[in-house]
Formats: structure tokens, C-alpha cells, sequence
């Protein structure tokens, strides 16, 4: 389970071959990162990330972002600037260095976005209150976090800074794939 194009997760650790059709927010404030906390559930190297927008932005040059950290609020893995003007229906896929990540290990899924009126697909705490929690080491693990997304090539911060901690909210889908 650990060479690309073997298999997936979804977001924060949701292993589903379904993809949703849901369109949410990623942020509600230009270049605030969310993130949800998640345990992995298997060991799984990481290479490539997915996404796709449902209504896109009418920013030139916005874009959104997903990552996943460590615990203590570490980069593990960046996806890369997804263009968020694509309303093309495709999907869009990023590749990067792979990154192994731990069955067991506590991470965080986080996402950013230039824009807030961007929709993406993703799920809703109305109908998946389960699937989203399932993967959290304590219930509603999920906020804000401090630090923002670089402006030279929309690179995800080091560290996640300061959290936040909120009550549900919609999480993103972005494909991980190993």
C-alpha cells in the first residue's frame, strides 16, 4: 500500500473510494488556513494530491492550497497551488517528492484558499458527521491556524503557528494519493 497509483485518502484520513459531490468553502477569510487533526489509520507513501473545484473564483491568479502537517503543526507535505479559476470540470492533480506518513501518527489536514468565495468538492458536517470525526484523536480537533500561506509561489508555512480551535465545519476534499 505504499508505491502511487495504489490507492488514496481523502482530507483527514477518510478511506472511501467515493468522491463527494458537495461544493464548500475552503476558508472564510482570504488566506486562512483551516486544518482538521486526523490519525492514519495505515502506513502510506504520499506523491501526488487531487482536487477539484466546483465554482470557481473570478480573481486572476487565485489560487488554494492543501497540506499536512504533524502534530505539532510541522509541513509534511504541501500540495502545491491548485488553480482556483479552473471551472473546466477536470480534475486537478499535483505531484511532489513522496512523504511517508505513519499507520498511528497524528496529523493535520489543512487547506487555504486567495479566495473565499471559491467552492470546492468536499464534505459537509450535515450527512458525514461520522466520516469526519472518525480519524480525529479528540472530537472537533479543528480551527484556524495563526501563520499564512507564502505569496512568492503560495507555499504552505513551515509550522501552522498559534490554533484556533472551532466548532465543525466543512472540510475540503483533497485526494491523497500513494
Amino acid at each position: 500500500m505504499n508505491a502511487l497509483n495504489k490507492g488514496k485518502f481523502i482530507s483527514n484520513g477518510i478511506l472511501n473510494e467515493n468522491m463527494t459531490t458537495l461544493a464548500v468553502p475552503i476558508n472564510s477569510v482570504s488566506e486562512q488556513i483551516t486544518f482538521r487533526q486526523f490519525t492514519l489509520a495505515v502506513t502510506m507513501t504520499i506523491g501526488e494530491a487531487s482536487d477539484f473545484v466546483t465554482n470557481p473564483s473570478v480573481i486572476v491568479g487565485a489560487t488554494h492550497s492543501h497540506a499536512i502537517y504533524d502534530a505539532d503543526g510541522n509541513l509534511l507535505i504541501d500540495s502545491g497551488p491548485f488553480d482556483s479559476t479552473d471551472g473546466s470540470g477536470n480534475i486537478q492533480t499535483n505531484s511532489f517528492l513522496q512523504v511517508a506518513l505513519s499507520a498511528g501518527g497524528v496529523y493535520m489536514f489543512a487547506s487555504v484558499a486567495s479566495d473565499p468565495a471559491l467552492l470546492v468538492r468536499g464534505f459537509s458536517c450535515q450527512g458525514w458527521p461520522n466520516m469526519l470525526t472518525k480519524n480525529a484523536t479528540v472530537a472537533n480537533m479543528l480551527g484556524t491556524a495563526a501563520n499564512v500561506r507564502s505569496s512568492i509561489g503560495h507555499r504552505m508555512p513551515l509550522t501552522l503557528g498559534a490554533l484556533t480551535f472551532a466548532g465543525l465545519q466543512a472540510c475540503p476534499a483533497c485526494v491523497w494519493q500513494f
